[in-house]
């Protein structure tokens, strides 16, 4: 089965997590203390401004009173020592721009105050071009006069400031400060990200490549491949599965040989099995077509193997002959002896018929002491003399007496012969004739043999 595709793995993952939470972070923390220092310092040029603007209307009182410039541009000029002081502008009670000095800036605001404040006001910011102020305005109090006030003290109002200052503090050098605190930020969380690059190339050796070994050693198992072992390499959770997955590995690998052992085991056993029962059917086989006393063919295949030899003679053109023995006086044997003795008598007996005949005919036990013997394939011309061969060696094997432990009895036979085709043209008339010749010998005295003639039908149909 093809394995799943990965479309965002697990170091993929690990490189994001850990990346991403340092760079949140850091971004975080860096947003967090640049507006800590934008605050501070806006509170900073506040309070500096504040400062600046009571000082110089305490200081501006007689001045606004008499118009004095002059005097008011020396209170100013002490002024241009503070870097952070970028104007100041002085308004009359009615809020017109009396005097005005600029320190760090082209030109100085001439907007009038909005408000009249009788207390000092703070924390305006003002945008003039491209700069950022921090802005201050402070009341002047009315100067204390001895004796009548004069026609100018009558016009202007009974209560309320006599004029007022605005200072104007100059947020560019905080704002330098905050850029460069940003580059330094930047550069922290670029060193942070790198760290954290780092950080999961570890995580990787030391997490992500045990499970790549893992996932390559479960595809080996699904392939068949049992004893595969992952080394564990750490004590954590990765070196539990580990070890948990070579123990599986392990028990797979017993499994596999205990199920190989029994597989061959079996395979023997059936191997053994198979033989016993081939050859107990070629046993039963040979018992359903053998004579069991002797182990010749049976009546069975004798009628198989004579209707084969009779078809390839009707092939060939040649003859087939059929000798019927009965042998003399066999009964007497077992009434003597014993039927142990006439079993042992009869299995001597098929032993010297099968070495007196040819190597392709068939000797056959069809019972008690009846045997058959078929000559197949004689040639019309030499028929006679090739039966009268095999009869010659059959009769001389029974002139040598027989051993049955301290007896030595003889046995002496009765022979029928019938031909294929001039006696009978199938196989069971063929037996049935030599068996009819078979007891002409008998009639005959036994101890002889006889070829079937036809008169010896007539004689059997007449007794019938």
């Amino acid at each position: 089965m093809k394995p799943p595709l990965v479309r965002l793995g697990l170091l993929t993952k690990l490189n994001l997590l850990a990346i991403g939470s340092v760079v949140v972070t850091a971004v975080g923390i860096a947003t967090l203390l640049i507006l800590q220092q934008h605050n501070d310092e806006h509170a900073r040029l506040a309070n500096a401004g504040s400062a600046v603007a009571e000082m110089f209307a305490e200081r501006a009182g007689p001045a606004i009173d008499t118009q004095d410039s002059g005097a008011l541009a020396q209170l100013a000029q002490a002024l241009a020592v503070d870097r952070d002081v970028a104007y100041i502008a002085v308004l009359d009670a009615r809020k017109q721009l009396v005097f005005a000095q600029a320190f760090d800036v082209v030109q100085v605001p001439t907007r009038n105050a909005d408000t009249a404040p009788s207390r000092t006001i703070t924390g305006t910011v003002r945008g003039i071009d491209g700069h950022r102020f921090v802005e201050a305005l402070a009341p002047i109090a009315q100067p204390s006069v001895a004796g009548s006030p004069s026609a100018d003290q009558a016009s202007r109002p009974s209560a309320g400031p006599a004029g007022y200052v605005r200072v104007g503090m100059s947020f560019d050098r905080g704002w330098a400060k905050l850029k460069s605190s940003t580059l330094t930020v930047a550069a922290v969380v670029g060193a942070l990200i790198v760290i954290a690059i780092e950080i999961t190339l570890w995580l990787q050796r030391a997490l992500v490549g045990p499970m790549h070994q893992l996932i390559r050693a479960a595809r080996a198992v699904g392939y068949g491949k049992f004893d595969v072992q992952v080394p564990a390499t750490s004590q954590d959770e990765v070196g539990l599965l580990t070890h948990t997955f070579n123990h599986m590995t392990q028990k797979l690998s017993e499994s596999r040989s205990q199920g190989e052992s029994y597989q061959h085991t079996l395979e023997e056993k059936v191997t053994q099995r198979t033989k016993e029962l081939e050859l107990a059917t070629a046993q039963a086989y040979k018992l359903a077509q053998h004579d069991i006393l002797t182990g010749l063919p049976n009546r069975s295949l004798l009628n198989q193997r004579l209707r084969q030899i009779v078809a390839q003679a009707i092939r060939d053109g040649h003859q087939v002959a059929c000798l019927f023995l009965d042998f003399d006086h066999f009964k007497r044997i077992n009434d003597t002896l014993g039927h142990d003795a006439g079993d042992q008598l009869l299995r001597s007996v098929a032993q010297r018929l099968t070495n007196a005949v040819r190597e392709s005919d068939t000797v056959a036990r069809l019972g008690g002491d009846e045997f058959v013997i078929v000559l197949p394939g004689l040639d019309p011309e030499k028929a006679t003399f090739e039966i009268m061969g095999v009869l010659g060696r059959v009769r001389e094997s029974f002139l040598a007496a027989f051993r049955l432990g301290d007896q030595t009895p003889t046995l002496t036979c009765s022979i029928g012969v019938s031909l294929y085709p001039l006696d009978a043209g199938d196989p069971d008339g063929l037996i049935k004739l030599a068996d009819t010749a078979m007891y002409a010998a008998k009639e005959a005295g036994r101890n002889s043999y006889r070829f079937f003639t036809a008169d010896m039908n007539a004689r059997v149909q007449a007794r019938l």
